[in-house]
C-alpha cells in the first residue's frame, strides 16, 4: 500500500472515523458527568541502607551493594505486604471512628457521613474505646477475626476509596534518584485522610522492620547469653576448687612458694659445706695447737673450765642458726629481731668470757717467758669456738635438709594438681572470654540492625489543600482520538487485507491475465435509449449527472473510449471483409456483462457501425412479481433507472440458452427473428455468453472470436473454481483472453486513464503533491 493509496482510504472514511471519535468522546463525558475529584500527598524518608553511618562501619569498610540492594528490597516487601496494609486500614478505621464530629486535617464531612452509614451505630458502640486508640484497634481486629459477616470486614477488605485494603495497594514507593530515600505518593478522594494514610503507613512498616530486625538477632544473643551462663558456671566451679584445694593444702603461691624453697635449700647447702669446711680447718688448727702446748699448758684444766661455756656457746649457735633458718611452711610468719639481736649478744659474751677465762688460766700457770704461747693460746680458742659453732650448725643443717626433704615430698604431688586445675581453670577462662566475646559481638550488631533500620522521615506527608488536576479533559481527547485512530487502522487493515480483485493491478496478479480495460461503479446506470423509470425514451444517449465531485458522464465516455481504442490496436492487422467478433464470458452472474456490452453496441452505433448484438435471455434468475416490485420501487429510491438496461434495438437479440448449447458453432444459430439474412452484412458481432459456472459454453464461437473478454466485478474473490473453470477454458482454446475489470474505484483507473478529473480542494491537492513528490507539477508550461 502507497501512500497515496492510504491518503485516499483516509479522505474515504474520514467522516466516519470522526463520526466514531465523537461517539467515544460523547461517551467518555457522559460515563465521567459524576467525576469525583482526588487529592495526592507525598512523604520522603531517608532508609540509610547506602549511605548511613552505624556501629560496624569503619573508614576502610566497604559498602556491599548486593546486601544493601537486598535490605532495600526487603523493606519494600514489607511496605507493599497484605498484612501492612491491612493494619493500616484497621488503625486508619480506628483513628475515624474516634471522632465524634468531622475533622477536616483527618477527615471530611462527607466522607464521615459515608462511614458512618456503612457502619451501624451499634458496631461502632461496641468498638469504639474512647480516649483509647489501641483499645479501639484490638476491638477491629477482632471483628475482622470473626468472618465476612460484618460491615467492618466489608469495608476494609473491599476496594474503598479511603478504608479499602484493595485501594492502599495504589501507594507509589520508589526510590528517589539514584539515593536510598524512599518516596511514597498516595492518591485518594479524601485530603485529610490522603495524608493521615502516608504517616500511618511509614510508621507502621518501620516498626514492622525493626521487629523484624530484633528477631532476626534475639535468638543468636539469647544463645550467646546461654553459653556465656553455663561457661562462667564451669569456671567458678574450677577456681572453687582450686582455692579449696589450695587452702587445704596450704599453699598462697604454689610457685612462689617452691621458687623460695628451692633456694633456700640452695643456700642450706651451701652453708653446709661452709660449716664443714670451717669445722674441718678448726678441727686440724686445734689439733697442731694441741700438740705445741702440750708440753706448756694443762689443756685438761682449760678443757674443763671452757666445758660449761662451749656448750653453752654451741647451744645459742645452734638456736641463732635455727632462727635464721627458719622452717618453708613459716616463711610468712613475722621474725623475731630482738630474739636474733640476744642471741648474737650472749655468743659474743660467751666468746669473750672463754677468751678471758684462757688468759687466766695462762697467767697462773706459764712463766714470764711464756710471751710466744699467747698467740697460740688465743688461735687454739678462737678454733675451738669455731669447731663448736661448725659442729652446732652442722646439726641443724641436718634437720633442716631432712625437713626440706619431707616439703619436697609432700609439694611435688600438689604441683602437678594445681598445674592440672588451671589448665582446666584456663579452658573454662577462655571459652568464658570467647562467649563474652561473641555475645558483645552480637548485642553490638543487634543494636546495628536496630539503629540502621529506623526511618527518619525527611518530609513529612502534606495536606493537599488543592485536588488534583481532572483528568477529564484528557480522557475526552483521548478518547476521540483512540476512536479516530481505532477506526482508520481498521479500516487500513481491511484494505490491506482484502482479497477481492479491486484493482487493476490485483486482478492481473491473481487472475493471471491482462486487463484491458475497466469502468468505476456508476452512481446511476447510462439511459442506452431503452425505456426509463417514467417510461420515455427517445434512442439518443441520454445520462443522468449525478452532481458532485467526479465527472461521471466523462469518465465513462473516456474509459469505453479506451477500451475500443485499444480493440482497434489489437485487431489492426486482422482481415476487414470479416466482420470482428466480440465474446464476453464471466465466471458468476451479476458480474456486468450486459452494462459492459450495451456500452460497447451503443458506443459502436453511435460510429454507424451495424453490430449485431446477442444476449442471452434471461440476464437475471426468475423472480417473483412481489420480489420485483419490492426491486423497482428501491431503484427508483436510489434514483435508478427501472426500465430494461438492454435497449430495445432491431439488430439486438436475446437467446434462450438450449441444452445443446456447446454444439453452436455459429451466431446466426442464436437469433431465432424469421428474416435474418445472416451475419455478413454487420461490422461487429458482439456476444454475451451466460456464466461458465451456470451454464455450458460454444467452444466453436470461442474460438471462432477475435477477441474474448472476461467480466469481472471489483469486489468480489478469485475463487478456486474460477481459477480451475479459467485454465480448463484457455486448454481448450488457442484465443487470448482479456479482462475487462467492472466496479473499480474512481481512483484506482488512474494508472488506465491518467488524471482522474474531480473537484479537489486545495488541502488534498497539496497532500498529493506531497505524498507523490510533484512539487512544481502544473496544468500548463
Amino acid at each position: 500500500m502507497t501512500l497515496v493509496q492510504f491518503f485516499r482510504i483516509f479522505a474515504r472514511f474520514f467522516p466516519l472515523m470522526l463520526l466514531i471519535g465523537i461517539l467515544m468522546a460523547a461517551f467518555v463525558w457522559w460515563s465521567t458527568r459524576d467525576e469525583v475529584r482526588t487529592y495526592t500527598s507525598s512523604g520522603l524518608v531517608n532508609t540509610g541502607i547506602y549511605s548511613g553511618y552505624n556501629l560496624e562501619s569503619n573508614g576502610n569498610s566497604r559498602l556491599d551493594y548486593h546486601q544493601a540492594s537486598a535490605e532495600l528490597d526487603n523493606l519494600l516487601n514489607i511496605a507493599t505486604s497484605f498484612e501492612t496494609y491491612e493494619e493500616l486500614g484497621q488503625r486508619l478505621l480506628a483513628e475515624c471512628l474516634l471522632l465524634e464530629e468531622p475533622n477536616r486535617t483527618l477527615i471530611s464531612p462527607r466522607a464521615f457521613n459515608e462511614l458512618h452509614n456503612a457502619i451501624p451505630d451499634s458496631i461502632v458502640q461496641n468498638v469504639v474505646v474512647k480516649e483509647d486508640p489501641e483499645a479501639t484497634y484490638q476491638n477491629i481486629v477482632k471483628y475482622c477475626q470473626r468472618g465476612d459477616d460484618n460491615a467492618i470486614y466489608v469495608l476494609l477488605y473491599s476496594g474503598n476509596q479511603l478504608f479499602g485494603i484493595d485501594h492502599f495497594s495504589s501507594i507509589i514507593i520508589k526510590t528517589d534518584g539514584k539515593s536510598d530515600m524512599l518516596r511514597e505518593t498516595y492518591t485518594t478522594t479524601d485530603p485529610g485522610i490522603c495524608r493521615r494514610t502516608l504517616e500511618l503507613h511509614i510508621k507502621i512498616y518501620s516498626d514492622k522492620q525493626q521487629d523484624m530486625k530484633r528477631l532476626q538477632s534475639k535468638d543468636v544473643v539469647e544463645y550467646f547469653r546461654q553459653q556465656l551462663a553455663e561457661t562462667r558456671g564451669s569456671l567458678r566451679h574450677a577456681e572453687d576448687s582450686l582455692t579449696n584445694y589450695m587452702r587445704g593444702n596450704k599453699i598462697i603461691n604454689y610457685y612462689e612458694q617452691t621458687r623460695f624453697i628451692a633456694a633456700k635449700r640452695e643456700d642450706l647447702l651451701e652453708l653446709e659445706f661452709k660449716q664443714f669446711m670451717q669445722l674441718q680447718s678448726a678441727d686440724s688448727t686445734l689439733t697442731a695447737l694441741e700438740n705445741q702446748l702440750a708440753s706448756r699448758v694443762s689443756l685438761g684444766k682449760l678443757n674443763r673450765e671452757l666445758g660449761y661455756l662451749r656448750d653453752s656457746l654451741a647451744d645459742i649457735s645452734a638456736e641463732l642458726t635455727r632462727l635464721e633458718w627458719l622452717s618453708p611452711q613459716d616463711t610468712n610468719n613475722t621474725r623475731s629481731m630482738a630474739r636474733i639481736n640476744h642471741l648474737r649478744e650472749s655468743s659474743d659474751r660467751l666468746k669473750n668470757r672463754i677468751l678471758s677465762s684462757g688468759d687466766s688460766i695462762y697467767r697462773t700457770q706459764v712463766t714470764p717467758r711464756g710471751s710466744d704461747l699467747d698467740a697460740v693460746l688465743f688461735q687454739w680458742l678462737r678454733n675451738l669456738m669455731l669447731k663448736s659453732e661448725a659442729e652446732a650448725k652442722l646439726a641443724v643443717v641436718d634437720i633442716r635438709k631432712r625437713e626440706f626433704d619431707q616439703i619436697y615430698q609432700r609439694l611435688a604431688p600438689i604441683g602437678s594438681e594445681i598445674k592440672r586445675m588451671e589448665r582446666q581453670n584456663y579452658v573454662y577462662e577462655q571459652s568464658y572470654l570467647e562467649n563474652l566475646h561473641s555475645l558483645n559481638t552480637a548485642v553490638m550488631h543487634q543494636q546495628n540492625m536496630l539503629l540502621s533500620s529506623t526511618l527518619n522521615m525527611i518530609s513529612r506527608p502534606f495536606y493537599p489543600s488543592r485536588p488534583d488536576p481532572s483528568s477529564r479533559k484528557f480522557l475526552i481527547v483521548a478518547s476521540f482520538l483512540a476512536g479516530f485512530i481505532l477506526t482508520l487502522g481498521l479500516v487500513v487493515a481491511l484494505e490491506y487485507f482484502d482479497n477481492t480483485l479491486r484493482t487493476p493491478t490485483n486482478t492481473e496478479e491473481i487472475v493471471g491475465l491482462e486487463v484491458i480495460g475497466a469502468l468505476p461503479k456508476f452512481p446511476t446506470r447510462p439511459n442506452l435509449g431503452g425505456s426509463t423509470s417514467d417510461g420515455e425514451g427517445d434512442g439518443k444517449k441520454k445520462k443522468k449527472k449525478k452532481k458532485g465531485k467526479v465527472d461521471y458522464a466523462y469518465i465513462e465516455d473516456r474509459t469505453i473510449g479506451l477500451l475500443l481504442q485499444n480493440l482497434k490496436i489489437d485487431l489492426s492487422n486482422r482481415d476487414s471483409s470479416k466482420p470482428i467478433r466480440l465474446v464476453l464470458i464471466s465466471m458468476r452472474p451479476l458480474e456486468g456483462k450486459s452494462l459492459i456490452s450495451s456500452l460497447l453496441t451503443f458506443r459502436l452505433r453511435t460510429y454507424n457501425e451495424r453490430v449485431l448484438h446477442l444476449t442471452p435471455q434471461p440476464p437475471l434468475p426468475e423472480e417473483d412479481e412481489d420480489d420485483k416490485k419490492k426491486k423497482k420501487e428501491k431503484k427508483k429510491k436510489k434514483g435508478e433507472p427501472a426500465g430494461p438496461l438492454i435497449p430495445e434495438h432491431d439488430d439486438t437479440h436475446s437467446y434462450a440458452v438450449p441444452p445443446w448449447f456447446y454444439d453452436v458453432k455459429q451466431e446466426s444459430e442464436l437469433v431465432s427473428t424469421e428474416n435474418f439474412d445472416g451475419t455478413d452484412k454487420f461490422d461487429t458481432l458482439i456476444t454475451e455468453l451466460p456464466p461458465l459456472l451456470m451454464s455450458p459454453y460454444p467452444l466453436k464461437i470461442i474460438n471462432e472470436a477475435d477477441m474474448v473478454f472476461l467480466v469481472c466485478r471489483a469486489n468480489r474473490v478469485w475463487s478456486k473454481a474460477d481459477a480451475q473453470t479459467l485454465e480448463k477454458l484457455q486448454a481448450s482454446t488457442e484465443k487470448e483472453i482479456r479482462v475487462i475489470l467492472n466496479g473499480t474505484g474512481i481512483d484506482h483507473l488512474e494508472p488506465i486513464m491518467g488524471y482522474i478529473p474531480k473537484k479537489r480542494s486545495f488541502i488534498r491537492k497539496l497532500a498529493k503533491r506531497m505524498v507523490s513528490r510533484s512539487f512544481h507539477e502544473t496544468g500548463t508550461i
